[in-house]
C-alpha cells in the first residue's frame, strides 16, 4: 500500500523560521518532529479536506459492503495485514471481528483513532 509522501523537519526550524517552512510547503505535508512530544503535521487546508473527504467516502463504502457481506470485508481487510497470518487462528477471528466493528464505528463517527490503535495493538502481538 502506498504511503503518503511527507517532508520531515525538526520542530525548532518551524519555530525559528515559520515563513521559510510555509513557503516550502507544497503538495506534500510537513511533519514537524518534536523531541519531547508527539509530532505535528502541517499541510494546506485543501489537501487536508481532500484526504478526509476521500477517507470518509472510502470508509463509508466499505462499511456498506460490510453490512451486506462481513466475511468479504474481513477477507479483503486481512489481505492488507501482512502480520495477520502470524496470529493463532482463534485470535485471527477475534482480531478481524474487532477491526470490522471499529471500521463500522469509524463510518458512523468519523473517529479513526480507535481503529488505528487496535491495528497497532494487534500487530504488536505478532512481533
Amino acid at each position: 500500500m502506498p504511503v503518503m509522501k511527507t517532508t520531515r523537519l525538526p520542530y525548532d526550524i518551524f519555530l525559528g523560521e515559520p515563513s521559510e517552512v510555509l513557503s516550502g510547503l507544497g503538495e506534500v505535508p510537513v511533519v514537524l518532529e518534536r523531541e519531547d512530544d508527539e509530532n505535528l503535521v502541517l499541510m494546506w487546508a485543501e489537501g487536508y479536506k481532500a484526504n478526509t473527504d476521500a477517507l470518509r467516502v472510502t470508509v463509508s463504502a466499505l462499511a456498506n459492503v460490510a453490512r451486506r457481506d462481513a466475511d468479504l470485508v474481513k477477507e479483503v481487510l486481512g489481505e492488507e495485514l501482512s502480520w495477520l497470518p502470524l496470529l493463532p487462528e482463534s485470535e485471527r477471528h477475534r482480531c478481524m471481528q474487532e477491526l470490522l466493528d471499529l471500521l463500522l464505528a469509524v463510518a458512523e463517527t468519523g473517529d479513526s483513532v480507535p481503529f488505528v490503535r487496535a491495528l497497532a495493538s494487534w500487530s504488536s502481538t505478532t512481533m
